[in-house]
């Protein structure tokens, strides 16, 4: 996939077996979905519809995504890195429940156990379904042991055995 430096329609990628990369992606006219394992996709700046990241739940969310014109939605909120420190731009953001069964899913604003989150420019009036004065909520569900960074310039409430210096 990395000859791919633009596409024009939507990409969907189902990666259950190896990483994947798109090195020379940079741009997507529709939607860009991928479930499984991350497709490492270094230059990939922009989206201008939905970005679909399905991630195992032993997966970061790493990213270089700039603009993303329509939702972010990430379905698995038990990452220990969230790194969305490039967004400038985006339509709205949604954490969804790790629990997949619940039908229809949960959307939630919660990220449960990370070591690493930063935002960039997503705030909470990007939450989508929520209102905009709603908080992101970090929830450690044991102590943490090890340091722990949390960049964002929003509204965040920490929940649990940690210590903030």
């Amino acid at each position: 996939m990395n000859i791919f430096n633009t596409v024009t329609g939507s990409v969907e990628i189902e990666s259950s077996l190896v990483d994947m990369s798109a090195n020379s992606l940079r741009s997507v006219g529709g939607n860009y979905k991928v479930k499984g394992l991350p497709v490492l996709t270094p230059a990939f700046v922009n989206a201008a519809n939905d970005v679909t990241l399905h991630y195992s739940d032993d997966e970061n969310y790493v990213t270089s995504f700039v603009n993303i014109g329509g939702k972010l939605e990430i379905r698995s909120n038990n990452a220990s890195v969230v790194d969305f420190s490039n967004v400038e731009g985006v339509g709205s953001f949604s954490i969804i429940a790790s629990d997949l069964t619940l039908v229809p899913l949960l959307e939630t604003n919660i990220l449960y156990n990370p070591d690493f989150v930063d935002l960039g420019s997503i705030s909470e009036s990007d939450l989508a379904g929520t209102p905009s004065n709603n908080p992101f909520f970090v929830v450690y569900t044991a102590a943490a042991t090890d340091p722990v960074s949390l960049f964002t310039g929003t509204n965040l409430v920490v929940v649990g055995s940690i210590s903030i210096i």
